[in-house]
């Protein structure tokens, strides 16, 4: 992970369990056949520098990671907070196995969910897990 294309890649790429389709880019529409849908928003990235020495420490990349289940309001609130806790642990176990096969990057990451601020794609608002991941090289 030395640049922002490749964290771009890396993240987009995650295989996620129970992700029917996934975009390179944050797509305009969704199809009930795409459901659930993982894209990614654009990276951020700023040069980290120790407090006690001013020197610099490593370039950081920071991503989100988002996965669209279902429109909002379709289901029961039952089945979606269902289907959001299980994707949350899917998205757990592929970010974990992802870091495990980078070796030396350091990484860290927090998940959540897009609560009552629902994530909209064009103009229809989605039950959404958002992972923010940042890595430092």
């Amino acid at each position: 992970m030395t640049t922002f294309a490749s964290f771009v890649s890396s993240m987009s790429g995650l295989e996620i369990s129970g992700v029917q389709r996934s975009y390179t880019y944050a797509p305009e529409s969704l199809g009930a056949a795409d459901l659930p849908a993982q894209f990614v928003r654009l990276p951020e990235g700023d040069l980290t520098y120790a407090p006690d020495n001013c020197q610099a420490i490593g370039k950081t990349r920071t991503i989100d990671l988002i996965v669209c289940l279902e429109p909002a309001n379709l289901e029961t609130a039952s089945r979606n907070y269902d289907d959001t806790v299980a994707m949350m642990d899917y998205i757990e176990t592929a970010l974990d196995a992802w870091n495990a096969a980078q070796g030396a990057v350091m990484f860290s990451y927090s998940i959540s969910t897009s609560g009552t601020a629902p994530v909209y794609v064009g103009s229809t608002p989605y039950w959404a897990v958002i992972a923010s991941i940042n890595g430092v090289n």
